[in-house]
């Protein structure tokens, strides 16, 4: 299994639309992370602790894969 599936798997089944599941695995593995160690739920928002750095992710309401991704 390639990184960036591992990183699509462990995403999926958070609330997060496969689409954009896809999308954020693929830009994580282009950050460089290998593994993700923690998936954290806030209102609108989503914390990733990775291998790497801490990421917010806003899932958006439409099912695109354009998924706004920013370093904390």
């Amino acid at each position: 299994m390639t990184i960036q599936n591992e990183l699509y798997t462990t995403i999926l089944g958070n609330g997060i639309s496969e689409i954009q599941c896809r999308y954020i695995a693929f830009k994580l593995e282009s950050f460089g992370v290998r593994k993700i160690l923690k998936i954290q739920k806030d209102k609108q928002h989503y914390i990733f602790k990775t291998d790497v750095k801490q990421y917010k992710i806003e899932p958006l309401d439409i099912d695109i894969p354009a998924t706004p991704i920013s370093e904390l």
